[in-house]
């Protein structure tokens, strides 16, 4: 596969996967314990990274 597919066909993947976790947090009060307490802690850790990238290149 071209890089230029590979672009084309990005957003799609972006949105589908927004749409997947929005679906999810929608219902966050049927989701099971352990989901409940997953999507924040990756939530977290994606943040961390991003705040440690940024404390890095400062």
């Amino acid at each position: 596969m071209s890089l230029m597919e590979q672009l084309t066909e990005f957003p799609g993947k972006i949105n589908s996967f927004f749409t997947f976790i929005g679906n999810h947090l929608t219902h966050f009060g049927t989701l099971s314990r352990g989901e409940q307490v997953a999507y924040p802690s990756i939530g977290l850790g994606l943040i961390l990274i991003i705040v440690g990238v940024v404390l890095l290149i400062l």
